[in-house]
């Protein structure tokens, strides 16, 4: 597990590629490498990647300069195994929270696969508004968990969903999205009557993937632009490909 030195710099690199790739890596320059240096980066006997460094001036790589990149391929690696357990956190909750809708969902039959459906449409339309991946995250738990206070019933369900989220902080992006799905763009909505823009962008999505999971078509979401609807969003909608 110590960094390997490839003499021949990326030969092996050319070998295993197509002639189409190999023009791209010389247009890349990669045919001017002369040595090249692989650091395994393992963490408690996990291998989590490794680091390559390629060398284009002559003179070889030394034994002290090895042992550099060795050490250095050391204090990267915890930081790494750290990402990779926040990602394996990340999923795990997902997959928790997925668990919870359905569910709540299995109450009734005809909901099963709502809130997944409505979490795709909502990300298509984040991405589409230029939405970093936080935000995304935060609009994906406000989506899928939009009709969790359907399990009291479906009577101010919007609300007692977003208080299931109160003791969590950092979704508190998501809370606001959850408690306010049912506002309309108009001001008619509940359960703040709030209108236009003062309705937190999270849920005037949520509120417009919501309505296109129940009507199918895009199209027909226009009556509702400015009404119960932002128009932008519902603008938007009609650029997302048709649902199946």
């Amino acid at each position: 597990m110590r960094p390997r030195l490839l003499a021949d710099g990326p030969k092996e690199l050319y070998s295993m590629n197509t002639q189409d790739v190999v023009r791209q890596l010389d247009a890349a320059g990669m045919n001017e490498v002369s040595t090249t240096v692989i650091v395994p980066l393992v963490d408690k006997g996990r291998n989590v990647g490794a680091l390559i460094l390629d060398q284009f001036q002559s003179g070889g790589v030394s034994q002290n300069q090895q042992e550099a990149l060795n050490r250095w391929g050391s204090a990267v690696t915890p930081l790494l195994s750290v990402f990779d357990t926040r990602e394996e956190w990340r999923q795990g909750s997902r997959q928790l929270t997925i668990a919870l809708v359905e569910a709540v969902e299995s109450q009734d039959f005809d909901a099963l696969g709502h809130a997944q459906q409505v979490a795709d449409i909502s990300g298509q339309l984040g991405r589409q508004l230029g939405l970093n991946e936080r935000e995304l995250e935060q609009l994906w738990y406000g989506a899928i968990l939009h009709d969790v206070g359907k399990i009291n019933g479906d009577q101010g369900h919007a609300s007692i969903g977003a208080n299931f989220l109160h003791a969590v902080p950092h979704l508190a992006d998501a809370q606001k999205a959850i408690r306010h799905h049912h506002e309309h763009f108009d001001g008619s909505g509940e359960p703040d009557k709030l209108v236009g823009e003062d309705i937190p962008l999270y849920a005037r999505i949520i509120a417009v993937a919501n309505a296109l999971v129940h009507v199918g078509d895009a199209a027909r979401l226009k009556g509702q632009a400015g009404k119960n609807l932002d128009p932008r969003l519902v603008e938007l909608a009609q650029k997302l490909p048709p649902r199946s």
